[in-house]
């Protein structure tokens, strides 16, 4: 088709959601290689455009970049997640370990997380993924396609090592305790 980038471009500006490779193929009947590299055409043209084609593990859609989101906000009626210091806890915790249930998370932080579990379920942060086999049959928690939008992320894979994170952690720790660094002022 001589206007499949075109045919592409309204799809993707006409959608809400992502929208799979497959179904790009499905809907304009081109192959996936081709519609691939009209995507990548698209991404180019679009660059220095206030937003990007951007593709996640549910597929493509194009989003507002960053800079631009105090505005879109404004407009949209979204508000800025704010979390809590327990709730990034959790969130590492299940984004590391997961599948994970809330007695695993309770026994690494050493306190009760039920609360602040249900907190992340109800904004749709964490998600029930299914039960763990033995007695009781405790649910197992998981991050959510949703956790991947927020933090901007195409897979969990793309986290960064385990390691690197410690490693910045004992940094922030031990600069606090020079008072080199305000630890409260880096978490929203």
């Amino acid at each position: 088709m001589d206007d499949l980038k075109k045919l592409l471009e309204a799809i993707l500006f006409s959608t809400p959601k992502p929208i799979s490779l497959k179904d790009l193929v499905k809907i304009t009947e081109s192959s996936s290689l081709e519609i691939e590299e009209k995507l990548m055409e698209i991404k180019d043209d679009f660059k220095d455009k206030g937003f990007n084609l951007v593709y996640n593990n549910l597929g493509y859609i194009f989003l507002s970049k960053k800079e631009y989101s105090p505005w879109i906000r404004k407009i949209s009626g979204v508000k800025k997640i704010k979390l809590s210091n327990a709730a990034m806890e959790i969130i590492a915790i299940v984004a590391y370990q997961q599948p994970v249930t809330r007695a695993e998370i309770n026994s690494i932080r050493q306190q009760d997380s039920d609360a602040v579990v249900r907190q992340l379920l109800e904004k749709g942060l964490l998600s029930v993924s299914g039960r763990k086999k033995g007695t009781g049959g405790a649910q197992l928690l998981e991050t959510s396609n949703f956790f991947l939008e927020v933090f901007n992320l195409k897979s969990i894979e793309e986290l960064p090592p385990l390691d690197e994170i410690k490693s910045l952690y004992r940094d922030k720790i031990v600069s606090k305790q020079l008072n080199l660094v305000d630890l409260d002022d880096e978490i929203e």
